[in-house]
């Protein structure tokens, strides 16, 4: 399932410019991680901003069946009617940050796109509310928490000539398509893209790549992050694979559907895969189908121990005489040659199979 890149989540923050100052009139919830925010935008009327962490994240051209749950209300409680005054992308994170003002009160809500994805709603930097707890080495996302930015990636729009070929130099990444997915946050698909736009070879090392080379892999960096918007659906033997904001040269040979806005690409996409999209449901229905099978696990676990105990309590039973002897014959040994004794007396029977001096135990066996 597509997950957007930094260089997505950068073209789709653009087009959502034209929701600011829109009213925020009503949110709806579709399963754990997904929202509708429907805005009313004077003299347009209404745009219904589609999220589905990590998935999407788009305007709707029609509102679907949806409910209000626990953390639907709370957002409804706070946000409803509030005004949204920025839309941004913090650095070059897979991050959305909308900020709302109601009643006098500022609240910023985090559209998480990546990994699991998730979504938190945010004032004066205390987490009030999150669609699902999630916590790593870094950050806590859990209701009065701080929130945490993760930990910052490279911002490629921040580079000079002289700190992109000192990174070309010190990095461990061994080909050029490697570097620019991970130390320039570029993702996979526009990793190769620069490839292409720079006319170099992806399996180039970068400690070899020269100055003159450096600056043309700048120049084809800004060309690839302030592209004119062309938003296309790309078709795989007639099956959409991807939805893109711009025109790509990886793409050049596939078939392809412009849109007038990612938006409407990325809607018509999502329709297009929606069989391979998770449902509401899923990610509740895994992870019930986990703890079924943990449980499962510990009842066979503990069928065994209780059988395993059973025939040993059997045995010793069934051989309490010769147990009580075989202690007391080890007690007197002990005592009057100490350990040695004991383990001399281990030789001469086959019952007892370990003699642990440190702990005092005898496993005999029957």
């Amino acid at each position: 399932m597509k997950q957007f890149s930094a260089v997505e989540i950068l073209y789709l923050a653009s087009e959502l410019q034209k929701l600011i100052k829109a009213r925020l009139s009503q949110i709806y919830q579709q399963g754990r991680k997904g929202l509708i925010l429907q805005f009313y935008m004077t003299g347009k009327g209404r745009a219904m901003l589609k999220v589905r962490v990590p998935y999407a994240c788009y305007v709707a051209s029609e509102k679907e069946q949806s409910a209000a749950a626990g953390f639907c209300s709370l957002l409804r409680k706070k946000l409803n009617n509030s005004t949204l005054k920025a839309l941004s992308q913090p650095g070059f994170e897979r991050i959305l940050q909308l900020d709302f003002s109601s009643k006098n009160s500022l609240f910023s809500l985090f559209l998480e796109l990546f990994s699991k994805g998730n979504i938190i709603l945010v004032h004066e930097g205390k987490i009030l509310a999150v669609a699902e707890k999630q916590a790593w080495s870094t950050r806590e996302m859990a209701a009065g928490r701080p929130y945490k930015l993760p930990p910052a990636v490279a911002d490629p729009r921040a580079f000079s000539d002289e700190q992109l070929l000192q990174m070309l130099k010190s990095t461990n990444k061994t080909d050029l398509v490697r570097f620019f997915a991970l130390e320039l946050s570029l993702g996979g698909l526009y990793a190769e893209e620069l490839c292409l736009l720079s006319g170099l070879n992806k399996k180039t090392a970068p400690a070899t790549v020269t100055s003159a080379s450096a600056q043309k892999i700048l120049q084809s960096l800004k060309k690839l992050l302030n592209s004119k918007p062309f938003p296309l659906v790309i078709y795989e033997n007639k099956a959409a694979i991807d939805a893109v904001p711009i025109s790509l040269k990886y793409y050049e040979n596939y078939e392809k559907k412009s849109f007038d806005s990612y938006s409407e690409a990325l809607e018509d996409f999502f329709s297009a895969t929606a069989a391979e999209m998770p449902s509401r449901y899923d990610s509740e229905i895994s992870r019930l189908k986990a703890v079924i099978q943990h449980q499962e696990e510990a009842i066979a676990a503990s069928k065994n121990l209780i059988e395993k105990n059973r025939r040993s309590g059997e045995l010793i039973y069934e051989n309490y005489q010769e147990i009580k002897q075989l202690l007391e014959a080890v007690n007197a040994a002990r005592k009057q040659g100490g350990w040695e004794a004991v383990k001399q007396l281990q030789k001469d029977n086959r019952r007892i199979k370990f003699v642990d001096e440190k702990t005092g135990k005898i496993t005999m066996d029957f």
